[in-house]
């Protein structure tokens, strides 16, 4: 099997998963007092309340945190975890393996979609709580924990990075895999978001001189949203507190001195001040190219806060196939506004990772400290707060035609 198909098949499973609509929920694990009915009972695997698993082909491993020793086990043991664990146990997997039905070419996937559903009602069934972790986050928890990515240590640094950050969001288990309107429309609505993007990031102004092109991002003058954020940005900026300018660079869009050689003067609007890729994204999802707005198929209105963050730009950990906006606002746009305003404490988390975890040829990335972390989650906030800021102003402009 090709890598390529591969990758194709995965991203058909992990859709079906989503396609579930169930909700993220933080991690409740229950206290010992509801651990067991059976006091003394031997027959159980752990102790332990909370027990993590990882998937592998034709097997899985389990983290037993009161022996502190992963096991390897047998598919026909991962099915019987229902009458394995004590009641009251929570069991944590990833969302990939255990939240996704086995497909024609799976290799992760240990259950097909009846066989996964049922282990879901048995598991229920015997007072154990399934929640399923963002497979995205493992590279942190193994970072995290100093283990290195393996099916062995996963289970284990999943344990541990929970066990310090409770407050990171797991999922339910689906209800089934059927995909829901909402969801089909969420991609179809993404795929669009994407075309926009790339048709105006694809612009080329061609140099007469030296017969080549130079690529201009998101300046085409024949693109009605660029027209449109000339006319409108100076109105859009005064809407916007100062941190909300400045993560889209609306705090420093004038000249402040004059440049007679480029023939602008003090106070004269400058685009190359804005962070555009950041600024479209949030545009394109309530317009498009042409200047006409982007509504739902399913309201006939345009799409509100919670239907474009979840399904457009993918703010959450589940996210699988992000798409342009969601890159732009996060690698080309969170990722150096956080690093500067954290540097601003005299913290330099360039060039770490939240957890930590290793380089390809083997050596260690530097994770983040408690303070570094902790500033690090309080300018995110601010950052995408900005943003949901943003998308709310020019909802409310493009509704009353500015």
């Amino acid at each position: 099997m090709s890598i390529e198909t591969k990758r194709k098949n995965t991203g058909l499973l992990f859709d079906m998963f989503e396609a579930s609509e169930e909700g993220e929920v933080p991690i409740n694990s229950k206290g010992p007092e509801t651990r067991s009915r059976f006091p003394g009972d031997t027959r159980f695997l752990t102790t332990s309340t909370m027990v993590t698993i990882d998937c592998g082909n034709n097997y899985a491993t389990i983290y037993l945190p009161d022996k502190d020793k992963v096991e390897v086990i047998s598919r026909d043991q991962l099915l019987s975890l229902p009458n394995l664990l004590a009641p009251g146990t929570t069991l944590i997997g990833e969302a990939s393996h255990i939240g996704t039905p086995q497909g024609e070419s799976s290799l992760s996937q240990p259950f097909k979609e009846e066989m996964l559903l049922e282990w879901y009602k048995r598991l229920k069934d015997n007072d154990i709580d399934l929640k399923l972790f963002p497979q995205k986050s493992t590279p942190r928890a193994c970072g995290y924990a100093k283990l290195e990515k393996s099916d062995i240590n996963d289970p284990k640094a999943i344990y541990i990075l929970l066990q310090d950050f409770p407050q990171i969001s797991l999922m339910n288990p689906p209800s089934g895999f059927v995909i829901a309107p909402v969801v089909q429309e969420g991609w179809d609505f993404k795929t669009i978001t994407n075309n926009i993007l790339n048709i105006q990031r694809a612009y080329t102004v061609w140099d007469d001189v030296k017969k080549q092109g130079v690529k201009i991002k998101y300046r085409n003058p024949e693109d009605a949203n660029f027209l449109w954020v000339k006319e409108n940005i100076v109105s859009v900026a005064e809407q916007l507190n100062p941190v909300e300018q400045s993560v889209f660079g609306l705090d420093d869009m004038f000249y402040k001195v004059s440049s007679k050689a480029k023939g602008f003067k003090k106070g004269d609007l400058s685009l190359n001040k804005v962070n555009e890729a950041q600024f479209y994204s949030v545009l394109a999802a309530l317009r498009d190219e042409k200047g006409n707005l982007r509504k739902r198929e399913h309201t006939k209105e345009l799409p509100g806060w919670q239907f474009v963050k979840r399904r457009i730009f993918c703010m959450t950990p589940f996210h699988f196939r992000g798409g342009v906006a969601r890159s732009n606002l996060y690698y080309h746009g969170a990722t150096k506004w956080i690093a500067d305003r954290v540097k601003e404490h005299g913290y330099d988390i360039k060039g770490k990772k939240r957890g930590g975890g290793w380089h390809k040829d083997g050596t260690p990335v530097e994770g983040f400290t408690a303070e570094e972390d902790r500033l690090f989650v309080q300018y995110r906030t601010m950052y995408f707060n900005a943003v949901r800021k943003l998308f709310q102003v020019l909802k409310r402009m493009l509704q009353n035609d500015c």
